[in-house]
């Protein structure tokens, strides 16, 4: 039953870990180690470390996310689609709140505030 959501759980996880991966492959091409003096590359190892940290503590995160949380994100907008496909052509409708004023002052809200 759950092989359903592998492709959309590998889809997210794969969006959310490309930015992290793409700072590490980013900063792997600027690293120098070839530092002459001894305290350049002491603080240019600390650099690299705390990077590196920083970013499996990012994609540690990544891999801790709720799979319901990551379907929930990428399963809204296709539902989204659909049911706008659904409905699409038959109501019209109108923008913003029941009264059609889109929430603006003007509509229900501004006129709760100003009679306070």
């Amino acid at each position: 039953y759950y092989g359903q959501f592998t492709p959309a759980l590998r889809k997210a996880i794969g969006a959310q870990q490309a930015p992290i991966e793409a700072k590490l492959k980013d900063f792997v091409k600027l690293a120098q180690w070839n530092d002459r003096n001894f305290a350049a590359l002491r603080q240019s190892v600390e650099r690299s470390h705390s990077l590196l940290n920083r970013c499996v503590r990012l994609y540690q995160d990544v891999l801790h996310t709720p799979a319901s949380t990551m379907l929930a994100a990428t399963l809204q907008p296709q539902q989204h689609a659909s049911l706008e496909a659904e409905a699409g052509s038959g109501t019209g409708g109108t923008e913003g709140g029941v009264d059609g004023t889109g929430g603006t002052k003007d509509g229900v809200n501004g006129a709760k505030k100003g009679a306070r």
